[in-house]
């Protein structure tokens, strides 16, 4: 997470924790810029999602209230994938 915009402070200090509980501050929605018919609702594959990083903010102090996000949840998931060494879904 070290190349996301946080306002709040350094984006390393999130937590697993907040991740899990919806309340490290991302938003819910992770293709803000879908304005086309043919572009996807959600990017397709980490690469994607990877790439959004450095146009991604925090969009409230990590840890002070909840917010539903489905990037948190795939962060999450790249966590498991790397320390388990299996895709998220088989894990």
């Amino acid at each position: 997470l070290a190349g996301i915009h946080d306002p709040f402070g350094d984006p390393g200090e999130i937590t697993l924790r907040q991740l899990m509980s919806h309340s490290a501050g991302f938003r819910n929605g992770t293709w803000p810029w879908r304005d086309k018919a043919w572009q996807p609702f959600e990017p397709p594959g980490w690469k994607q999602l990877e790439a959004m990083i450095p146009y991604t903010e925090v969009q409230f102090k990590p840890g002070s209230r909840f917010g539903y996000s489905n990037p948190g949840i795939v962060y999450l998931g790249q966590v498991i994938e790397r320390l388990s060494g299996e895709d998220f879904e088989v894990y």
